[in-house]
Parts: structure tokens; C-alpha cells; sequence
């Protein structure tokens, strides 16, 4: 199961970089939507790396030690993205848009079902089913859908920035 999340972290991360690559190159006007798909592909791409390292990592080291690394590492890195989101909108004078919003809003879930699952498992070694299933899935699925939004936004701008 790992390496097929794995796989899947391999195609988000290069359709949002797709999705930035043909924004820029679309050169639409949307300050909010550049600095969301921006943060997102560096996220995602220091994210992936990391989660690679570390596996490769599992059999070296204490696993105890190599989980709370993983969830805590993980969880850590969406709250510096949904913070680092949130300052550049700021710092550069820009109105949140949706998609921001929305981007957002998937990090805050998926720190949410990390800690939820970092707790459970490794604080209180409970192995509880529902919560392993909805770590398993519940993330995958929400950067599918974050991908998704991405890939919709991108287009939907393109298209209207040429209907101009």
C-alpha cells in the first residue's frame, strides 16, 4: 500500500507543477491563484523528497523514533504551509482567493488526520482501524481533490483570460 500512496504523491506532485508551469505560461492576472499553486508544487515537491528519505530510512533507525519523525515531520510541514500561505497573502498586499481558501483548507485536514493518527498509533499504541483508514485514505484523497482544484482553476483562468 505504501508504494502505491507513493505513486500517487509522484502524480500530484507533477500535475500541480503542470498547473503552475501553464499558469505562469498562460500569464493570467491572478496574484492569489500564483502564490497558492507557488507554495503548493514547493510543498508538495520538499514533502515527497522527505517522505522518500525517510522511508528509506525505516530499517536503519528506531521505528519508534522513525514514526513520530514521520507524523510530526508531516504535520509540521502543513502547518508551515498553511502559515507560510497565509503570511504571503499578506505580505505581498493580496486578497485570498478560493482556490487559497481551499488550499488551505486541505492542510488544515490533513494535519488534522495526521496528529489524529500519530496520536492513536504511536502516543497511545491504538491501533484503531477507522483511523488508520481514514490517515490511509483520507489523505491521498484530499490531494487528489486539491489536484484536481488545481487543474480546474489553471484551465478555468486560461480560458477566460482568452475569452477576453
Amino acid at each position: 500500500m505504501a508504494d502505491l500512496l507513493f505513486k500517487i504523491g509522484d502524480f500530484v506532485v507533477f500535475i500541480n507543477f503542470l498547473s503552475l508551469l501553464f499558469f505562469v505560461k498562460g500569464k493570467v492576472k491572478d496574484d492569489s491563484v500564483l502564490w497558492s499553486l507557488t507554495v503548493l508544487c514547493i510543498l508538495n515537491g520538499l514533502m515527497h523528497g522527505w517522505g522518500y528519505f525517510l522511508k528509506s530510512k525505516f530499517d536503519v533507525y528506531d521505528q519508534e523514533f522513525m514514526r513520530h519523525l514521520w507524523y510530526l515531520s508531516f504535520s509540521a510541514f502543513y502547518v508551515l504551509g498553511a502559515a507560510f500561505l497565509l503570511l504571503i497573502h499578506k505580505y505581498m498586499n493580496v486578497v485570498a482567493g478560493t482556490f487559497s481558501k481551499v488550499l488551505s483548507a486541505s492542510f488544515v485536514v490533513v494535519t488534522l488526520l495526521t496528529v489524529i493518527r500519530h496520536l492513536t498509533l504511536v502516543v497511545f499504541n491504538l491501533d484503531i482501524s477507522l483511523v488508520k483508514y481514514m490517515y490511509s485514505f483520507g489523505i491521498p484523497t484530499v490531494n487528489l481533490l486539491v489536484v484536481i482544484c488545481s487543474v480546474f482553476v489553471t484551465i478555468r483562468l486560461i480560458l477566460s483570460k482568452r475569452s477576453l
